[in-house]
Formats: C-alpha cells, sequence, structure tokens
C-alpha cells in the first residue's frame, strides 16, 4: 500500500513536470501550465499567449519578466506581464511604495485589497491586489517600463491595434522565499462592453467615482472583481507549496 502512494505521487509530480511549458523566446506560443522556475509556476487564462518580450535584471535576486500577449485578427485581447525572482530568498520581501500594495499611494483604483504578514520590516506571507482601467492606452504608457518597451515592439511589428481601454488586474503573491508580480489587462470590447478611446483618467466612464453612472460598465466590473478575489482565494493557500497561481478564471466573456 505504501508503494502504491509512493508510485502515485511520483507519477503526479512527474506528468506535472512533463507538461508544464518553459518559455523559451519570444514569438513562442504558450497555453495552459507554464512554469517560470522551481518555485513559480502559473496556469495562463484560456486560450494560445504569444511571447511578447523577456527581461532580466541583474542584483540580489536577479529578477526575470516576461509578457505575454493574446490577440484576434489586429485586435489585442488581452496582454499579461509577470515578474519573478530568478532564485528564491531566505527573509522575506521589502514592502516599498507606489505599488498595488498602496494603491499607488492611493490612486482610487475600482478595488483594492491586501492582506499579509510582516516579520522583521519584510513580508513572509499574503497578497495585494488592484483592479482598475488604462482608459488612454497607447505606446506611451508604461514607456519607463522594460518589458513594456519590448511589448509595444511586439505590437507593432505585429500591426495590432491598441484597445480602447484595458481592465488591469494587478497583484502580488507573497511566501517568505517567493514573490511574484502579476499584471493582466483585458479589453472589454471582447465581452461587448464599449469604450471610448484616450480618455483621462478621472474623466473616463469606468473611473471609481464615475462607474456608478453606467450600469453595463459597473456590473462588468463588479464580476471582475469578484473573479479576481475568488483567483487569489484559490491560488494564495498553495502558493507556498510551489504550487502554480490558477488565472484560468479569468474568463470574462
Amino acid at each position: 500500500m505504501i508503494k502504491k502512494v509512493i508510485l502515485i505521487l511520483f507519477l503526479f509530480t512527474f506528468t506535472n513536470s512533463v507538461f508544464a511549458q518553459k518559455i523559451k523566446h519570444p514569438g513562442q506560443e504558450v497555453s495552459g501550465f507554464v512554469s517560470l522556475s522551481y518555485e513559480s509556476k502559473i496556469i495562463l487564462p484560456e486560450g494560445s499567449w504569444t511571447v511578447a518580450g523577456m527581461t532580466k535584471s541583474h542584483g540580489y535576486p536577479p529578477w526575470k519578466t516576461v509578457s505575454l500577449v493574446q490577440s484576434i485578427s489586429s485586435s489585442i485581447k488581452a496582454l499579461l506581464v509577470i515578474e519573478y525572482p530568478g532564485n528564491p530568498v531566505n527573509n522575506g520581501w521589502y514592502k516599498g511604495s507606489n505599488n498595488t500594495c498602496d494603491d499607488y499611494e492611493g490612486q482610487n483604483s475600482n478595488y483594492h485589497s491586501a492582506k499579509i504578514k510582516e516579520q522583521a520590516n519584510s513580508i513572509i506571507s499574503g497578497y495585494c491586489n488592484s483592479v482598475y482601467v488604462e482608459n488612454y492606452i497607447d505606446a506611451s504608457l508604461w514607456d519607463s517600463w522594460d518589458i513594456m518597451e519590448k511589448t509595444h515592439d511586439y505590437i507593432t511589428d505585429n500591426d495590432l491595434r491598441y484597445p480602447p481601454a484595458l481592465i488591469i488586474l494587478d497583484s502580488k503573491f507573497y511566501s517568505k522565499i517567493n514573490l511574484l508580480n502579476i499584471y493582466y489587462g483585458y479589453n472589454p470590447d471582447f465581452s461587448s462592453v464599449a469604450t471610448t478611446a484616450k480618455v483621462n483618467w478621472k474623466k473616463s466612464d469606468w473611473h471609481k467615482y464615475n462607474i456608478e453612472k453606467y450600469p453595463s460598465k459597473n456590473d462588468f466590473m463588479k464580476k471582475i472583481i469578484a473573479i479576481q478575489n475568488n483567483t487569489i482565494a484559490s491560488s494564495l493557500p498553495g502558493f507556498k507549496k510551489r504550487k502554480p497561481v490558477d488565472l484560468s478564471l479569468y474568463s470574462f466573456e
């Protein structure tokens, strides 16, 4: 009986490692279960994704970032940026400021939540989460972010159109040795929620203080927030056990 249990556990681990894809180069098509490192794994939202860019920074730990784009014809349906350490650390993570943990110093996202545990001024477990909408999308957006420069190049080289808006699901998953930053943007056009392009933050229909005037947008935002909360609740307990963060719930059509 014990031998049978050991065999089942081995086969489960082996099967997961065999079927997990690894991101190797820009232009690669990926889907489903992706292994970024021994510590960091992710289950992608449904469909095929193209690797648009990859970066690596030096230091301790070395940070790796990958961007993925999902498109239909010339329209961008979604983009996904994942940032993770190349090596685990031992003593948690510096909290920092002007990030999703403080809602970018109070930008008034449509939704923000954070639940973190700190020890000796370092975060050792928990999550941070913001949901908001970028309603002015062009090549100047994120212009100081290296990975997005590569993503913009991919968009231009492949004659893709910027969407009128992107609903951003911005989250951090913490364990004592690992940190996964996930930045997901979804084009609401693909859920038949029309948006006027190139509208400034405070004037946007999607803004926290405007959205209740627009029932279809408000209802859709509530759906997005519920899905994001379910995603965090289902993936956070396993994150410290090297289980994948499961983004398959990101289905908004």
